[in-house]
């Protein structure tokens, strides 16, 4: 059985997250030890990065953040390794034990469930695109409640009270937007218009406007 690390190059934001992530895997940073030590690599880093020189295992799989980025994106900046799948990771909707996950033309979902598995995480297998399902459902709620809110229907606080009480979220829209930060909002709307070449993801005039405030 493959033996598993999830590994940053640039950011820390697992630390963030660290009492979340499960026992059964490993973490830490991406350096020549851990190259040797490791058969597969999951990268956390949000944004796409080099991985320089190949050395360590040269049979190594790895598994890279696609939560913005496809997997080509990541191929693109290192040919030479071996990327299999994307999982999608965001310290705002890091689910702990559950991850989704794009896998790759030559990836075997029976091995990378099975790969997973081991670590304690369960797989949920989805097609190419940014985000998670959580992260879309929640940000086009945040922007409908920014809509709401910029029409003068309800005040801020009377809609979240109303989200909470009609629906059991745990957080209002604004206050999931707090929470998440509304440039890290806006980012992810952005990301699936592009995607999706689809006007439904436009982040309203007031989001935009606070998000740059």
């Amino acid at each position: 059985m493959a033996k598993a690390i999830i590994i940053s190059h640039q950011e820390n934001w697992l630390a963030e997250v660290a009492n979340q992530i499960p026992t059964g895997l490993e973490n830490g940073k991406w350096d020549l030890e851990v190259q040797s030590a490791f058969d597969l690599f999951i990268h956390a880093d949000i944004a796409p990065v080099s991985f320089g020189e190949k050395t360590g295992n040269p049979n190594s799989l790895h598994i890279v953040n696609c939560f913005f980025s496809g997997l080509q994106a990541w191929k693109t900046l290192n040919p030479d390794w071996n990327i299999v799948a994307g999982v999608k990771l965001h310290p705002a909707f890091f689910a702990g034990n559950i991850w989704e996950i794009i896998c790759g033309e030559y990836a075997k979902k029976a091995e990378m469930a099975s790969i997973f598995e081991s670590a304690g995480i369960s797989l949920m297998f989805v097609a190419d695109g940014p985000c998670t399902t959580a992260a879309r459902l929640v940000t086009m709620i945040i922007n409908e409640a920014f809509l709401t809110l910029d029409e003068q229907v309800a005040a801020a606080s009377d809609i979240d009270l109303a989200m909470k009480l009609g629906t059991g979220y745990p957080f209002g829209p604004f206050e999931w937007a707090k929470k998440i930060g509304l440039t890290e909002v806006v980012k992810m709307l952005l990301a699936l218009q592009k995607f999706h070449n689809s006007d439904r993801y436009q982040p309203s005039k007031l989001l935009l406007k606070q998000a740059h405030d």
